[in-house]
């Protein structure tokens, strides 16, 4: 699953923060200030589904964004 705009990207130095924040919240108990929803959403993605599976962020400044939502297809048994 993913969610993607056309706008502004997200600045290099952004996107990297992003990303160790999420390599963080892997590791550690507490929430964080800022971007709590991503890092709960990243966090229980990982619990569920195990560390293949996560939240994944692309993006290219000046021209789009995407964040992708890795988790298995589960069939129907």
């Amino acid at each position: 699953v993913y969610v993607e705009d056309n706008g502004s990207g997200i600045q290099e130095e952004e996107q990297e923060r992003l990303c160790q924040l999420l390599k963080q919240a892997e590791k550690q108990k507490e929430l964080y200030k800022n971007h709590v929803g991503i890092v709960n959403v990243h966090r229980r993605l990982k619990v569920h589904f195990g560390d293949a599976y996560g939240i994944r962020l692309e993006s290219i400044p000046g021209k789009s964004t995407c964040i992708y939502l890795v988790m298995p297809v589960i069939k129907p048994v």
